[in-house]
């Protein structure tokens, strides 16, 4: 029969703990700080299934194609003509056909801060 000294036991308790700790770090900085495509949120509320499908599609794509290269900026940073140009300006390096330059644009068109002239001046 093993036994184990009260020492010994205390120390598997504490990388126990340590490792339930790093555990539940990772878990949670796996949550994206991209809005994500909820129906009730305003952005997306009162839209077909179909659209939020495809806007779903843009977010994917915006995450996986822009992620490759740089970590993402968040939508909020420009509006939806900053975004064209920066798409624009990366697609041929990022490898993003067509569809994907156009599920991104629609997404982050709906996601993104409001045009220049309508933002509140201070």
């Amino acid at each position: 029969m093993l036994r184990y000294a009260p020492r010994r036991s205390h120390e598997i308790r504490l990388a126990f703990a340590a490792l339930a700790g790093c555990i539940g770090a990772i878990a949670t900085s796996c949550i994206s700080p991209i809005p994500a495509v909820d129906p009730q949120s305003p952005p997306f509320h009162g839209r077909s299934q179909p659209e939020l499908q495809e806007l779903e599609l843009g977010r994917s794509h915006y995450i996986a194609k822009c992620s490759g290269c740089h970590s993402l900026y968040l939508p909020s940073r420009g509006d939806a003509v900053y975004w064209r140009g920066w798409v624009d300006k990366m697609a041929e390096r990022a490898a993003i056909a067509p569809e994907e330059r156009q599920r991104i644009l629609s997404y982050l068109g709906v996601v993104c801060a409001p045009p220049v002239a309508a933002r509140v001046q201070p």
